[in-house]
């Protein structure tokens, strides 16, 4: 629980956006269209664990959309081709 808890913090500014994105409906084939709450809610340790590394893959870059200041990103081209 205090993995799932830190990954929510470092990937939501507010707490009440990770609050929220625990129980919205989430479309990645392991909610299977279900709020990640409801899995962690199941009581199976596997429930945790699959929460916990679906928010470690996110923090490293994986699974989820960007949001609004990714989507404004443009790269520097000078870091990128020198």
């Amino acid at each position: 629980m205090l993995g799932i808890h830190q990954a929510l913090q470092i990937l939501n500014a507010k707490e009440s956006d990770g609050v929220a994105w625990l129980r919205r409906p989430h479309r990645s084939l392991v909610f299977g269209g279900k709020p990640p709450s409801e899995l962690i809610a199941s009581g199976s340790q596997d429930a945790l664990i699959t929460v916990r590394r679906f928010l470690k893959a996110a923090r490293g870059g994986l699974y989820l959309e960007p949001n609004e200041i990714d989507r404004a990103f443009t790269p520097d081209k000078e870091i990128l081709f020198s």
